[in-house]
């Protein structure tokens, strides 16, 4: 599993899903790659607790299915250590 929110979600920023996501036992370890338009640094400042990545609008493709495919991978690896 893998979620990929968008920043702004209407009532349910990405953020505030990524911060209840991570505080939670059983979600804790799903991956969430956050896209936004603002850059990453704007993004991060002021929030303790950080996305597994990151992806800026607008993106190619390849660059999206190069992130899942590192998320998936590292999932894995967890999972098997």
């Amino acid at each position: 599993m893998l979620l990929l929110p968008d920043v702004q979600l209407g009532r349910h920023e990405g953020r505030k899903l990524n911060e209840n996501l991570k505080s939670m036992h059983d979600t804790k370890n799903i991956p969430l790659v956050l896209i936004s338009m603002r850059s990453k640094l704007s993004l991060m400042n002021g929030y303790g607790c950080k996305p597994d990545d990151f992806i800026k609008k607008t993106f190619e493709v390849n660059e999206l299915v190069k992130r899942i495919t590192i998320q998936t991978e590292n999932q894995i690896s967890k999972k098997e250590a």
